[in-house]
């Protein structure tokens, strides 16, 4: 037989349904039309772009050009993404990360002296940027150096003990919150503190009855909130509680008989007058059956002697991106090169590079994928053994059966309406992790879970379906929007979550005050510099990206659902026995 030469084949005709479609069809028209721009004016991209990159004015206006398309899609124009944090800046993050891009290749340039593709690198750049899923998820930022300072800012009570107490933290804590207002006012009355009656001026000062005074403090004076609390009768051996306060004119006491709660009760009433300015209490029995009380009360702060500071404190967390990121190099041969050409009209660098991006893309998108999974378990193991107790733990578990209980009478589709309701609990209990409504609420999962969430009131509205496209290039997920009573949940659909591990609920907090994960993202570098590590003796182009992901405080959440069987649930009642209908599930 004859060897078969591919040039010479005939392309065999084949009769049917042609559905095949270009996902990037639009992104190869822009590229195109970027190009033939540029050479109406006499520049050719593929040689003359190094001097574009030498030019500042030149580079601005090409990263326009690239940028421009941004400006009529739904990522910029849709009225409800305007809305949404992070999303309103998505072209000014994507013009950073291709000035980052554009800088490095240009000093690569300079000092190794040789001409990279950078003409490609803009675009399929920019077709990185559209195709990361995970950018989303955790609102993608974009350094300006590969160094960066992050500031990290906290906000503290603090004591006159130099104690602090970070806030919001302390105002859920009830025990501290009564220390902290009791340091913040006048000196408190010794709690329970029994004092014998009667209480003459000229024997008892306030030093005596208020912890921690100090003796001629011009402090030391009473407040109106001064009060006796409980009464002691000698003869029935019995506190008896009360409420008595001075007069605020006369400051005496106000005149009230009080009885021990005897079948045959004992009576009595307290007499006596309280020198607010010099400290200083009276009290007298009348009858003589009362003979001690219990008193409440505080001293004056009007001198300003007692106070707590309120303090702000900036720690600076520093990153720097890893050195070099995952790399892919392929060698190109005259002939390979040739060949595509010829047979499928393919430019094979250009195809190449493509390739490049999209895969980095997903390199990108399983290393946040992957950061996030290993931070949810090593918390959850964490808690599991004991480490912290469940309200300590960063993460937040919850689970719904799809499946209803034995005995359930209702529609099953009656039943799946409650996942709604249990979706909402985990992220109520995510927000009280952090204590704060500064917070975008994320929510990742596979596309096949979203109908869960359809089930209950609200719905999803969707900003982008399977059909949309962003500067040319059919994304590969859905965003949507989720309103709860109180939230507005971003909702992006993947294939690359698995079903079986439910909803992924993140916090990404809008105030430097708390930060839970971050992602960086610092260029993107295609040149044809460096030698393949396997085919040194032929072409080679190289493409490479820096990112970086890391936790502060590692709030997340997951709801997974159980019971998403493809068989209707024997345990449900039914009419008669045996009855073999699997569309009507009532009784």
């Amino acid at each position: 037989m004859a060897n078969y030469d591919p040039r010479f084949a005939t392309e065999a005709k084949v009769v049917g349904n042609d559905y095949a479609s270009d996902g990037d069809l639009g992104f190869k028209n822009e590229v195109k039309g970027v190009f033939e721009s540029y050479s109406s004016k006499g520049i050719n991209l593929a040689y003359d772009f190094n001097g574009i990159l030498g030019s500042q004015l030149e580079r601005q206006n090409f990263c326009d050009a690239i940028t421009e398309s941004f400006q009529n899609d739904s990522i910029t124009t849709d009225s409800r993404m305007k809305a949404e944090p992070f999303y309103d800046n998505y072209t000014e993050r994507f013009d950073q990360l291709l000035n980052n891009s554009l800088t490095t290749i240009a000093q690569e340039a300079v000092m190794q002296g040789y001409s990279p593709i950078v003409a490609y690198t803009p675009f399929f750049l920019k077709k990185q940027w559209v195709s990361c899923i995970f950018k989303d998820v955790l609102m993608t930022e974009v350094p300006n150096s590969p160094v960066f300072n992050l500031p990290f800012e906290r906000r503290y009570i603090k004591d006159q003990d130099g104690n602090r107490y970070e806030i919001p933290d302390v105002f859920y804590d009830n025990e501290t919150m009564a220390k902290l207002n009791a340091a913040a006012t006048g000196l408190s009355f010794k709690e329970d503190l029994e004092i014998d009656l009667p209480m003459k001026n000229v024997d008892v000062l306030v030093e005596k009855y208020f912890p921690g005074i100090v003796v001629n403090d011009r402090s030391n004076e009473l407040t109106q909130d001064l009060r006796i609390t409980e009464v002691y009768f000698a003869t029935a051996k019995k506190w008896v509680p009360c409420d008595i306060t001075a007069d605020a004119t006369t400051h005496t006491w106000l005149p009230k008989q009080l009885t021990d709660g005897a079948e045959e009760p004992e009576f009595d009433s307290l007499m006596g007058k309280v020198n607010f300015e010099d400290g200083t209490v009276s009290v007298v029995a009348e009858n003589e059956k009362i003979t001690k009380i219990k008193m409440a009360g505080k001293l004056a702060n009007r001198w300003n002697e007692r106070s707590l500071d309120v303090e702000r404190k900036v720690d600076q967390i520093q990153k720097m991106m890893p050195e070099s990121g995952p790399r892919f190099n392929t060698a190109i041969t005259v002939e390979e090169a040739s060949d595509a050409m010829a047979l499928q009209k393919i430019d094979l660098i250009a195809d190449n590079v493509d390739m490049m991006g999209r895969s980095l893309a997903e390199f990108e998108d399983h290393e946040i994928r992957s950061f996030l999974d290993n931070s949810y378990d090593r918390q959850v193991q964490a808690r599991n053994s004991g480490v912290f107790g469940y309200q300590n733990s960063m993460v937040v578990t919850g689970r719904y059966d799809a499946m209803p209980y034995t005995g359930f009478t209702g529609l099953v589709s009656d039943w799946l309406t409650q996942t709604r309701e249990y979706f909402e609990r985990v992220i109520e209990e995510l927000k009280h992790k952090l204590k704060t409504t500064e917070a975008v609420i994320v929510c990742v999962c596979n596309p096949t879970l979203v109908r869960y969430l359809g089930a209950g009131t609200g719905g999803v509205d969707w900003v982008f379906d399977s059909n949309t496209t962003i500067s040319g290039i059919k994304i590969a997920y859905q965003f949507g929007i989720v309103t709860s009573a109180q939230d507005r949940i971003h909702l992006i659909t993947s294939e690359y979550v698995s079903a079986d591990t439910g909803y992924h609920m993140y916090l990404i907090p809008t105030t430097n005050e708390l930060i839970t994960y971050k992602h960086y993202k610092y260029n993107m570098v295609i040149d044809r510099g460096y030698r393949n590590p396997t085919h040194s003796l032929v072409p080679n182009v190289m493409a490479t990206h820096r990112t970086l992901t890391f936790e502060v405080l590692p709030v997340q959440g997951r709801l997974t659902i159980d019971g998403r069987d493809l068989f209707s649930p024997a345990t449900l009642a039914r009419e008669g026995v045996g009855s073999q209908s699997f569309g009507n599930l009532q009784p």
